[in-house]
């Protein structure tokens, strides 16, 4: 599905929530967003960068995990999609599933 352009982009909506102090409200746009966006790796990068800036750390996880799944013989990529992984497992702190990404 082809970005939908009435939309703001994921980095505006949140700027905005962050600056109003409205973050259930951001995060209910940045939902609506991610549903007009297709799964691809954009997005997904998107999502795990400004989801835990919102305090969706566990959606952050998810988003990057499929960044995985999209890529699994990209060698580069997947040591730098794991890195990313294990820093937001860090974050919430779910050492053990962190420390299972890293090895």
């Amino acid at each position: 599905m082809p970005q939908n352009m009435s939309f703001p982009d994921a980095g505006d909506i949140v700027q905005d929530a962050l600056d109003s102090n409205r973050i259930d409200e951001g995060r209910s746009r940045l939902d609506a967003w991610q549903r007009s966006q297709p799964i691809n790796l954009d997005t997904l990068s998107k999502l795990r960068y400004y989801r835990p800036l919102l305090g969706q750390h566990r959606e952050a996880i998810a988003a990057a995990k499929a960044m995985i799944e999209l890529r699994p013989n990209d060698a580069w990529e997947r040591m730098s999609d794991h890195l990313r992984l294990g820093e937001l497992y860090v974050s919430v702190g779910d050492l053990d599933n962190a420390w299972d990404v890293l090895n």
